[in-house]
């Protein structure tokens, strides 16, 4: 199966849509292609749980991309960043859930720094995936901070899913559903 996640967009009030729009838009490129058969899921991951049910629910995991904002330590699936909060989203948030999934830290440290916005990538369930499963995080700054449970979110999704993850150490911008970091000369 192939798992395409769509997080929740921010930056267009218009559009909350437009990273799930992506999403959609992949896995039917995906379907066509023919790589994966039938078995290709677009899936709007707004909140953690979400991003973790389909984890359990689809068999035989091959693939798994995230379409959304992140930085090096945050996929935010449905929040504003960290240092984008207001007053105003801050009261809504804490109303209905925060969203956000954390690289992981060491165990001993979980009580000190997780918070209802935290979901630790290694609390995410790995039982329906292998070593062959691809993770590509379209996200800015996915990889930016290293590899290992501690370096970066891409690096702990490798470390947890024990499987190379592809993605962006810059910024990422898109043309049409297609990825791209660019190149400032």
């Amino acid at each position: 199966a192939a798992l395409i996640f769509g997080g929740e967009s921010y930056e267009n009030p218009n559009n909350k849509d437009e990273f799930f729009e992506k999403a959609q838009a992949r896995a039917d490129q995906l379907r066509k292609a023919g790589t994966y058969g039938k078995d290709v899921y677009a899936i709007k991951a707004y909140t953690t749980e979400a991003f973790q049910n389909a984890l359990k629910e689809y068999k035989d995991i091959d693939l798994i991309e995230y379409y959304g904002h992140g930085d090096s330590g945050y996929l935010y699936l449905g929040t504003v960043p960290n240092s984008e909060l207001t007053a105003e989203n801050k009261a809504e948030m804490k109303k209905n859930g925060w969203n956000n999934m954390r690289y992981s830290i060491t165990n001993e440290q979980k009580d000190i720094y997780k918070t209802t916005s935290d979901m630790f990538v290694s609390d995410l369930y790995t039982g329906n995936t292998d070593s062959n499963t691809l993770i590509n995080l379209y996200s800015c700054g996915a990889t930016f901070g290293g590899w290992g449970e501690n370096g970066s979110i891409g690096g702990a999704f490798s470390f947890y899913f024990g499987v190379p993850v592809y993605g962006s150490n810059g910024s990422v911008h898109y043309d049409g559903i297609e990825p791209y970091t660019p190149w400032y000369w």
